[in-house]
């Protein structure tokens, strides 16, 4: 038999073999990353006592929901295509929206002095004058005055620097929590629920 007719019928028939041995490893790799997000999030609802509602496909990934001490709470994810990525590329990002009743008119907007951070915030910026917190964080929103005076408290300044990472903002009638990455450790989870019940708080204070 000709060798080349050889290796071609081998070829044909190694090909399908390793494609499946491809595909079978990319769908374990993510489907051990989804559970693990799922075990991690099934444990911040026991101890939150929120609701943890399962991923309706083995691929998919689960969100909470439920009441943190008097407000509506949900975490889920979304997905997003990288900008210019020419192999249509994409990551995941985790959001925390809170419920709370925002002043009329009033926005505010405090994330991290980094390029992702500060991607689509309009506004210009309004610096507290307090050096530490500035040096961090951009604060933005509507009046100036109205960042300033929710701002003034040290207490809710210490609450925001001590949290390993912050990206908050309003919208409609509650607050949001947004970081790259889905979040897996539990205690910085209820870290988190706990900072936005306090941001929420000192809003409607305000």
């Amino acid at each position: 038999m000709d060798p080349i007719f050889l290796s071609i019928i081998c070829w044909f028939c190694i090909f399908p073999i390793l494609f499946l041995l491809f595909f079978g490893t990319v769908i374990y790799i993510l489907y051990r990353d989804r559970r693990k997000h799922a075990d991690a999030w099934h444990e911040a609802a026991r101890r939150a006592g929120l609701t943890f509602n399962e991923p309706k496909w083995i691929l998919g990934r689960p969100t909470l929901s439920g009441d943190w001490h008097g407000r509506a709470l949900r975490v889920y994810t979304v997905t997003r295509g990288v900008p210019g990525s020419a192999m249509g590329g994409s990551t995941s990002y985790m959001r925390i929206e809170m419920a709370a009743r925002l002043p009329e008119g009033r926005l505010i907007s405090i994330s991290e002095r980094d390029f992702l951070s500060q991607l689509g915030r309009p506004g210009e910026e309004t610096r507290i004058g307090n050096a530490e917190f500035d040096q961090r964080f951009v604060a933005r929103g509507e009046p100036p005055e109205f960042v300033r005076g929710l701002l003034a408290s040290s207490g809710l300044r210490r609450m925001l620097l001590q949290a390993r990472y912050v990206n908050i903002e309003t919208a409609e009638e509650k607050i949001r929590y947004s970081q790259l990455n889905i979040e897996t450790d539990v205690e910085t989870m209820l870290s988190l629920f706990a900072l936005l019940f306090d941001v929420a708080e000192a809003i409607e204070r305000a």
